[in-house]
């Protein structure tokens, strides 16, 4: 036979490469307008003809500037995660005299920050930004994030902190982006090879891990006394996004901290502050909705511990209103007097028409954007020394100190109701921008009021952590979240990031009693639509309060779409938890329900935990057994009974679904290392079946004819934990590794 082209690899490379040169130079006969070439570069691209998109772009290059086109190479190169080779066309495209634009560096920088090297991209982003600050095509806050974004993600802070050093109030203005990517990087981060060490639990060990915390939470309110100062002054906006930046710092800090993050919701978003635990200031009257003691809710104060009784026994209430009057101890009433504690409200900054200049005079430096100012003559920014950044970029916690200031008679903050204003009373803050003082009049009092019982918290009786869970929130009046197009200051509305904060903190304060109640605020009147990761947390949390019924109303209620595996894990763990409930196993059934019409194929290890739901719930008939032995001994035989006969069918599904494997496997060997994890929980339900059939008919818990089905299907399981517990061709068991 003779040779053919493929047998000559370098002779095949220089004819595709003849073919690409005829076909670029046939485009370019037709193709002359530089968006044309943009739009047939960026097809290319998409097609996978990278090489031909490279050639057309050198070879027009050559009469044109076309940047466009480079910049979509450019971008192609760093979405293949080819940083190397993305710089290198760059530099191409500056020797061949293609002048970059402020796009062409977007693009690097973005790609820099989601590259998988991320060390690698801060050193190649830090040096083409300083670059760019002595070229004629300065930098923007586009830039300046970007790189940001890039040097937070690799964690490198010094190199943050040198970037944010070239921020200023002109072309480089700092933005609630810059403040949300330095919020999220001052954020204190765990060591991951530290998680699993035992010696992580030595005393020194965690008193260190707290210093930590206590750093980058302080670092974190530094940023906010500066982002209060220019949201109040309407130079920046201030978002959800930001909003949640700043409560997840609070999120590995004490209970305080954890405390914090409410009024942080409440000063930011006007959403209610219900924690009973909070300071109320001695000089205002806080607002019904936020009195912590609601109707339904516990009042505790800081560290969970109930209010003080009246003489008695019961609890004072408030004339004409019936509500328990909150007390604070002394413990409480230190954390309102510290530096380190928000309070309630919304700090006013003095902007004094006739002192305006004064002021910012005497202002101090800002954080962002103290780095540069402004020079008389408009030329380059003088740099400023020292500010706020040295003391966020020092190791050492920064001493925050509020101001006493007064709202000026020409200045508006305008609320969630776009009418009212506060009057500040001059208090020492530890986020700057919250006072003690409230205004009562800027929010729409929330009430709780009676209403008749679910289904699912009648059974339960009594909400988790609190006396009577009937009890929802509801508002009185409609509350509008609009302002007006003039206003200084637009409130961000709640979404489900906001959410999921709310559930973070209750679950560290360990309140699931305000769970139900900020879900139905939020989920109600805020018009939050809850996605998977709301449900999954609010599912946890009624699992540290032991709630099943509601978790089985909710699992019951929720989107079908949104359900998984892990979702009914969670709410089967809220049954387990909650056995001292009479009515744990009926939820549980009703969970086990709603699964099966979800799921293809059942959950093994959900099934295990429903078993453990039913087996767990048996203090009722010890209660029966001291004055009836025989009818708790049949009751109790009779729950597990049912139990096991409604895991029949769904195990004998989840039995055939192994047998029929969705993976493509090269041999039987493989097939079972990759299905194993699966085999090995099924070989668990199988044996806690067993366990609870052994009970039944060893103890004689039901009549004969039941004991007879019982033995039979006894016979299939152990047949079934064989042939999963054994590999094929080889009969050891693996049952116990």
């Amino acid at each position: 036979m003779p040779p053919t082209i493929e047998d000559h690899p370098k002779e095949a490379a220089k004819a595709n490469q003849k073919k690409l040169e005829w076909a670029v130079k046939q485009h370019l006969q037709r193709m002359r307008d530089p968006y044309q070439i943009a739009q047939y570069v960026k097809k290319a691209i998409e097609r996978g003809a990278f090489d031909e998109a490279l050639l057309l772009v050198q070879r027009a290059g050559r009469q044109a500037q076309i940047v466009v086109s480079w910049n979509h190479l450019i971008n192609h190169q760093l979405k293949e995660q080819r940083l190397n080779a993305a710089i290198k066309l760059y530099n191409d495209m500056k020797k061949r005299a293609q002048r970059p634009n402020a796009q062409t560096f977007t693009i690097i920088f973005r790609g820099c920050a989601q590259s998988l090297h991320p060390k690698t991209a801060v050193a190649q982003a830090v040096k083409m930004y300083t670059n760019m600050l002595n070229s004629d095509l300065k930098p923007n806050t586009i830039h300046m994030n970007a790189v940001l974004e890039c040097c937070a993600r690799a964690g490198d802070l010094d190199s943050m902190f040198t970037i944010i050093k070239t921020a200023n109030d002109r072309l480089r203005a700092a933005n609630n982006l810059t403040y949300t990517i330095v919020l999220n990087a001052l954020r204190y981060q765990p060591p991951k090879n530290e998680l699993d060490d035992p010696d992580v639990q030595d005393v020194e060990v965690q008193h260190e891990e707290k210093q930590k915390i206590a750093v980058a939470i302080d670092r974190a309110k530094a940023v906010w006394d500066e982002v209060m100062r220019k949201w109040i002054k309407g130079k920046i906006t201030v978002d959800e996004e930001l909003v949640c930046a700043m409560g997840r710092s609070l999120l590995p800090g004490t209970k305080s901290d954890n405390a914090d993050i409410f009024a942080l919701l409440d000063q930011t978003m006007r959403l209610p502050n219900l924690y009973p635990g909070r300071t109320e200031s001695k000089t205002s009257k806080p607002p019904p909705s936020n009195s912590g003691t609601s109707e339904g809710v516990e009042p505790l104060d800081s560290e969970g511990v109930e209010p003080a009784q009246s003489k008695g026994g019961a609890p004072a209430v408030v004339e004409g209103t019936g509500e328990p009057v909150e007390r604070v101890d002394s413990e409480a009433a230190n954390l309102a007097s510290s530096e380190t504690t928000i309070q309630e409200g919304s700090e006013m900054i003095q902007a004094e028409g006739s002192e305006q200049a004064k002021q910012e005079s005497s202002e101090p430096a800002n954080l962002l954007g103290s780095g540069e100012t402004s020079n008389e003559e408009g030329g380059e920014p003088d740099r400023v020394e020292g500010g706020e950044l040295a003391k966020v970029e020092s190791g050492k916690p920064a001493k925050l100190e509020g101001s006493k200031t007064t709202i000026p008679e020409d200045s508006e903050l305008v609320t969630a109701e776009g009418s009212e204003t506060a009057k500040s009373e001059g208090s020492e803050s530890a986020l700057p921008g919250v006072s003690e003082t409230t205004d009562i009049e800027s929010r729409e009092p929330a009430k709780l009021e009676a209403s008749g019982p679910t289904e699912a918290e009648g059974q339960d009786g009594a909400a988790p952590g609190g006396s009577d869970s009937s009890k929802v929130l509801r508002k009185t009046s409609s509350r509008t979240f609009k302002t007006p197009a003039n206003a200084p200051l637009l409130l961000p509305r709640p979404r489900n990031n906001t959410l999921s904060l709310v559930l973070d903190a209750l679950i560290n304060l360990n309140v699931p009693s305000l769970g139900t109640l900020y879900w139905k605020l939020l989920t109600g009147e805020f018009t939050v639509k809850p996605d998977r990761d709301n449900y999954h947390r609010y599912l946890r949390l009624l699992r540290n309060g032991r709630a099943s019924a509601r978790a089985a109303d909710v699992v019951k209620h929720m989107p079908r779409e949104l359900a998984n595996e892990k979702t009914f894990r969670l709410a089967f763990s809220a049954c387990v938890a909650d056995n001292l409930n009479h009515h744990a196993y009926q939820n549980a059934c009703s969970i086990l329900t709603v699964m099966l019409e979800v799921l293809h194929v059942p959950d093994a290890q959900a099934l295990r935990m429903f078993l453990q739901a039913a087996t767990g719930n048996f203090h009722r008939f010890q209660k029966m057994a001291e004055t009836d032995e025989q009818a708790a001994r049949l009751g109790l035989g009779t729950q597990l009974i049912g139990a096991v006969d409604r895991l029949w069918e769904p195990f004998r599904v989840l039995n055939s679904a192994k047998s029929y494997p969705t993976g493509n496997y090269r041999s039987p060997e493989e097939e079972w290392a990759k299905t194993r994890p699966t085999r090995m929980e099924i070989l668990k339900l199988a044996r806690r079946m067993l366990a609870t059939m052994d009970k039944v008919v060893t103890e004689r818990m039901a009549p004969d004819n039941a004991l007879g089905i019982l033995k039979s299907r006894r016979v299939v399981l152990t047949r079934c934990q064989g042939e999963t517990s054994a590999p094929p061709e080889d009969d050891t068991v693996h049952a116990g590794s």
